[in-house]
């Protein structure tokens, strides 16, 4: 088995000498076999180990047990040792949203990379077998997944190293009583309500005696053939330049090259950017979906809610994928002051002067009126359902949303522009360069 693990090592460079590396130890038999094997070969690669152990505190006394039986081996090796105990009943509230199995993965990965970066570890060793992946591999067939799913457990991920994902669960078992190495048992593994143990229980094993005596073997192959395909598509999607900007919260894609890409690299892109914004986001083949019609789609303005609290906007030629909601701006309307600085909350600040003469300078964002005409006070308000405005040049009048459509105004940004009037009179659509006499 060590050497195995050594071929495993070397295979996907999971390794090399002189690091530190924290090893993920339940105290069950993959974990603890794992942890005698790389102890077996610290010296060959100069290893520095660390243990660490999260207790889900799930099942009680049982619970306890196991800690208090990984930090004893840990101590016995005089090896560091961390751990930590979730407060009881925190995982079943979070597994409300994300499913109990889900949310102890969450919690775990979120611990071990937190220990990682106090005993600066460049690797976390986890005690996935070939195993795990063929039971992986059955829950994502039946769920429905996509090319990344289907690539099942990954050797490598990040930190994240599985020594273990070539060797067989029963190879593990015979090394563990040929060397005697004690271990504890989780209860919960016996349950088939979980989805996992039940394909281990009953689904492998038919398969197993009635079509494929090596339909573990089989299915390792397979996850590592969508695997290689999944790394080329995925690459050749990060390198097509179309994120328009990034922010910490906020990616823009450009929508038009989007619409022209094959789903495959499209699919990419929206699973690499969502990814980016939350790790912990379940996105599945329904959301995959969803997010190319709202890419092909003819309508301008659209929207799509995500899990994790992530969305989809699409404004014209642009695809936001943000995971903070755009900022909403309540109606209003404000005694405009001329002259002035008038400032309005969510939106900005608008100056307004009283010059004398011909106006010099004509841009975007600025309009000139005859002062000695206005007869009243201005306002600035957000723009009102059915609201118009009579353009310069123009004998009739056009809504301003119709203005806003052809200039191709996002939706979201459309309650944040001042639309300046006098009494009901639309003068001006703030940030515009028309000018807008007054009659």
């Amino acid at each position: 088995m060590i050497s195995t693990v050594r071929d495993t090592i070397n295979k996907f460079s999971m390794l090399c000498t002189g690091q530190r590396v924290l090893v993920a130890v339940s105290g069950g038999p993959d974990s603890m076999a794992m942890l005698h094997v790389l102890l077996e070969l610290r010296e060959e690669l100069e290893m520095v180990l660390a243990v660490a152990h999260l207790n889900h505190n799930l099942r009680g006394r049982e619970s306890e047990q196991d800690l208090q039986f990984v930090e004893e081996w840990a101590a016995k090796k005089e090896l560091e040792f961390f751990s930590r105990t979730l407060r009881a009943g925190a995982l079943k509230k979070a597994g409300h949203v994300l499913g109990l199995q889900a949310a102890a993965r969450e919690k775990r990965h979120a611990f071990l990379h937190e220990v990682a970066c106090k005993f600066k570890a460049t690797r976390i060793a986890m005690g996935h077998t070939m195993d795990d992946q063929a039971e992986t591999m059955l829950m994502r067939m039946m769920k429905g997944s996509g090319l990344a799913g289907l690539s099942g457990i990954w050797p490598v991920r990040g930190l994240l190293i599985k020594p273990l994902i070539e060797t067989r669960r029963l190879e593990v078992e015979r090394y563990i009583e040929e060397q005697g190495i004690d271990f504890v048992s989780d209860s919960s593994n016996l349950k088939d309500s979980y989805l996992r143990n039940d394909i281990r229980h009953h689904l492998l094993p038919f398969i197993k005696e009635h079509y494929n005596p090596s339909i573990v073997e089989s299915l390792a192959r397979t996850a590592g053939v969508l695997r290689h395909d999944n790394e080329f598509i995925e690459a050749l999607a990060g390198h097509l330049g179309l994120v328009l900007k990034k922010k910490a919260k906020e990616i823009v894609l450009d929508g038009d090259r989007l619409r022209e890409l094959h789903i495959s690299l499209l699919t990419r892109v929206f699973l690499a950017s969502t990814h980016t914004l939350s790790k912990s986001a379940r996105i599945n083949t329904t959301h995959i979906q969803a997010f190319v019609d709202l890419v092909k789609s003819s309508r301008p303005n659209l929207r799509l809610a995500l899990p994790n609290g992530l969305a989809v906007r699409r404004e014209y030629g642009r695809i936001m994928i943000t995971s903070a909601p755009p900022a909403a701006v309540n109606p209003f309307t404000v005694p405009l002051e001329v002259p002035g600085k008038t400032v309005i909350k969510g939106v900005g600040s608008i100056k307004a002067e009283v010059l004398h003469g011909r106006p010099s300078v004509y841009k975007r964002g600025l309009a000139y009126f005859d002062f000695a005409s206005i007869k009243g006070k201005l306002k600035a308000g957000s723009m009102r359902p059915g609201q118009r405005i009579r353009p310069l040049g123009m004998k009739g009048h056009r809504k301003i949303k119709d203005i806003f459509i052809d200039e191709k105004i996002p939706q979201a940004r459309r309650s944040k522009i001042p639309i300046i009037s006098l009494k009901d009179e639309v003068l001006w659509i703030g940030g515009g360069g028309r000018v807008m006499p007054v009659k």
